[in-house]
């Protein structure tokens, strides 16, 4: 039998897994933290750690937001070539919410290895709250 694989790098304890389509978590994962809670017009920057539990050749991942959530920055990460397994790969969204709700932000992950071209789907889900209401002074 052979021994197991040590784990790589810890993520950090405030990043979950984001939602594979089918299995395709056994290959490679992403995880995402949110910097703060989803309100209305409210900038969400949101941190990403893509880990590769295989070596890839190539690792490239496009995120795309829907109807409520744009996504002014971070779109595209990669191509990173020669990826070692259970390396975090690292990479930032910033969000803007228009509205309130439930929105998905789907990361499609396309990779290259010994087994061909692969593209795997992940969904980040986001809960949209209302906009903060701005601050009121303190009575004098």
């Amino acid at each position: 039998m052979p021994a197991k694989t040590p784990k790589g790098e810890a993520l950090p304890s405030e990043m979950v897994a984001a939602v594979a389509a089918g299995k395709s978590s056994t290959a490679i994962s992403v995880h995402f933290a949110l910097a703060s809670s989803p309100t209305v017009a409210t900038p969400l920057p949101v941190q990403i750690a893509i880990v590769p539990h295989e070596p890839f050749s190539t690792v490239r991942v496009h995120f795309e937001s829907h109807d409520g959530l744009t996504m002014p920055e971070g779109e595209n990460f990669g191509p990173v070539n020669d990826v070692p397994p259970e390396k975090p790969l690292s990479h930032q969204l910033m969000l803007l919410p228009a509205k309130e709700g439930m929105f998905m932000v789907t990361a499609t992950v396309d990779t290259l290895s010994e087994e061909g071209n692969v593209v795997r789907i992940f969904s980040i889900p986001v809960v949209v709250g209302p906009a903060q209401a701005a601050a009121t002074p303190a009575p004098k």
